[in-house]
């Protein structure tokens, strides 16, 4: 069960384009704190970013709701409880995915992070929130992020994006996760790339055999990523369940932690062969 929610720090703020934001601190659990603070000796923090939370309302879209996987007492959490203090990120799905990574928000709660003094700080997105962790490293590489964790990202697109299925103020969102849309996003993006400080790790779900459901295989690992020397770890789960598995926890808290330096081309060619079979 689930553990009530004592923040350690809750900012919640609007930036000119009406894009609502949350920042908590959920590992250690402690009582309400005016502002963010590091555990003694702690050298790593963990900011866990969500992905689409599907709004079939209008009064919810604009809502910085955290996803139960970010909430303190899931898997997740658990598995880097000791390793890292740990940080979420939630944000109003009101316009295209792009548009979150440039919020000032996010930028200056990554840099407080930093100066309280953190050597290591992890970005950890699933589905669409890789691709914030994604762009937010690659346009800020002075704000101390150091790895990038993407699970079942569509870097590559998602087919399912294009169901309409939500709120019309959430379209713009959706759309941004297309095929069409985030191909033009890597075009239009291709000159920048992860700086070489930092660490990448791509975590493939493979629960429907070539993806997770959602999310193809060579739209989570893409070429652009194959090309960095990204690595990838298969996962056998399915796109909706792997943040909130017992078992994929301890895969996610290692890829959080565990150093894992770039691939070399060859090591890049047997995981793409492996991927043809």
């Amino acid at each position: 069960m689930l553990l009530s929610l004592p923040l350690l720090c809750l900012c919640i703020s609007t930036d000119p384009g009406e894009v609502q934001t949350k920042f908590v601190q959920v590992h250690p659990s402690r009582r309400a704190q005016a502002e963010l603070r590091r555990t003694p000796g702690q050298q790593r923090a963990v900011v866990l970013i969500p992905g689409l939370s599907l709004a079939r309302e209008e009064d919810t879209v604009a809502e910085p709701g955290m996803q139960i996987w970010q909430y303190p007492g899931s898997p997740v959490i658990q598995a880097l409880a000791g390793q890292a203090d740990v940080f979420s990120f939630a944000y109003g799905q009101n316009v295209p995915v792009d548009r979150i990574a440039e919020l000032p928000a996010l930028r200056e709660r990554i840099l407080s992070l930093k100066k309280l003094g953190y050597g290591d700080i992890v970005l950890l997105g699933h589905s669409a929130g890789g691709i914030i962790a994604r762009q937010f490293a690659e346009d800020h590489p002075d704000a101390g992020v150091t790895r990038v964790v993407q699970v079942c990202t569509p870097n590559g697109g998602s087919v399912w994006a294009e169901l309409p299925v939500c709120a019309p103020s959430q379209r713009p969102f959706l759309a941004s996760l297309t095929v069409k849309a985030r191909e033009k996003a890597l075009k239009d993006r291709v000159r920048k790339n992860v700086p070489k400080t930092v660490q990448w790790v791509c975590v493939m779900g493979t629960g429907a055999g070539r993806g997770d459901v959602a999310v193809s295989s060579r739209c989570q690992w893409t070429p652009d990523l194959q090309q960095q020397g990204v690595p990838v770890i298969h996962l056998r789960s399915l796109h909706f369940l792997v943040m909130n598995s017992r078992d994929c926890a301890a895969c996610l808290a290692d890829a959080a932690c565990r150093n894992r330096p770039r691939w070399s081309e060859a090591e890049v060619l047997t995981a793409r062969q492996s991927l043809r079979r």
